[in-house]
Parts: structure tokens; sequence; C-alpha cells
């Protein structure tokens, strides 16, 4: 996944999964981008926002 932020700002840039895998994209900026990669065994969703005047990124993992 790759995004583009500035200052109050995230956009979603690409997001392109593992061999395997598929992507949700739930939102897409801005200000927020979140999206979620998906196989048969496992689930991982990534969330990247502007927060406090710095980027944050926040990561969800769920495995079989």
């Amino acid at each position: 996944m790759v995004v583009s932020y500035r200052p109050d700002e995230v956009v979603l840039s690409s997001a392109a999964p593992a061999a395997g895998f598929a992507a949700d994209i739930e939102k897409e900026g801005p200000p927020e981008v979140d999206v979620e990669f998906e196989s048969e065994s496992a689930k991982y969703r990534v969330r990247a926002r502007w927060e406090g005047g710095d980027l944050s990124v926040e990561t969800e993992s769920d495995v079989d």
C-alpha cells in the first residue's frame, strides 16, 4: 500500500496485494485511508491518517 500525504490529508496512491490476497479498499482518502488485505487464512488491515501534526499508521492482523 502506498499513500501520499501532507498536513491534514492522506490519499491512497496504490494497493497491490501479495499473491493469494485480495485488497478491499474501505476509504481512499482524504482525510483517511483504510485498506484490508485478505486471503483464505489471514486478514490484515492498514489505516493511515493525519493526526496531531503527523502521519499515523495503524495495522491489525488476524491469522488462522
